[in-house]
């Protein structure tokens, strides 16, 4: 719930969560939004972001995908791509809480 509460109805991330765990529960939201074995250029990256959180920091937010190995980059940052993650049971709980919220609204 912690974490929904950080959404809006078209499910974009209002605020950088200040919680590190509700952070990086927020960041799975973020992961489902790129597409596997497709090659990102940074500003591909950054438009995906963009279009799902409300608060104009998308270079934290790529960071953050990248430290917690949601997405891989090559060193000179011209590729990037998304991390094939298996989500544990509370993250896949609240993925499916977060698009049953999105829908509903």
């Amino acid at each position: 719930r912690k974490t929904l509460v950080q959404f809006d109805a078209a499910g974009r991330l209002l605020r950088l969560p200040n919680k590190q765990s509700v952070q990086q529960m927020a960041m799975w939201a973020l992961w489902t939004q790129f597409t596997a074995r497709r090659k990102y250029s940074e500003r591909e990256v950054n438009q995906v972001i963009k279009a799902y959180h409300c608060f104009g920091d998308h270079a934290t937010l790529r960071r953050e995908l990248i430290g917690m190995k949601l997405l891989g980059r090559q060193s000179d940052c011209r590729q990037y791509w998304k991390e094939p993650q298996r989500p544990n049971e509370e993250v896949r709980g609240f993925l499916q809480a977060w698009r049953a919220q999105t829908q509903v609204s």
